[in-house]
């Protein structure tokens, strides 16, 4: 059986070499890093329908105050149940294909940072 330690070098070693074919799922504990939040539409979102409303895995409609995980980079949601079996097999999102465990490590900087690292 394989320990802790085992998965977090075979991570360090993916993070490091890459994983060409995209085919290592993430670890357990990688998948708890995921941003969790809990689902609340504006009436702004309501009206633009700027914010996803379904899971694309089970299409069921989110409910106010239904736990989803935001994958990064994409910004992709999904409900818990449904989207950490996938990224247990595959490290990629559902919906785009974005490398969810290279968005955990190598975040994208964000507006603000560019802003500030041009001053």
């Amino acid at each position: 059986m394989a320990s802790e330690g085992d998965f977090e070098a075979l991570n360090a070693l993916l993070l490091q070499n890459g994983d060409i074919n995209n085919q290592v799922g993430l670890l357990p504990n990688d998948i708890e890093k995921l941003e969790r939040k809990d689902f609340a539409r504006s009436f702004a979102d309501m009206l633009t329908g700027s914010e996803n409303q379904t899971c694309p895995i089970c299409f069921d409609d989110y409910k106010v105050n239904d736990e989803v995980i935001k994958l990064p980079q994409c910004q992709h949601t999904f409900h818990p149940k449904c989207v950490t079996g996938w990224l247990l097999k595959n490290p990629l999102c559902p919906m785009c294909r974005g490398n969810v465990r290279n968005g955990l490590y190598h975040p994208a900087p964000q507006a603000q940072d560019i802003e500030n690292s041009s001053n």
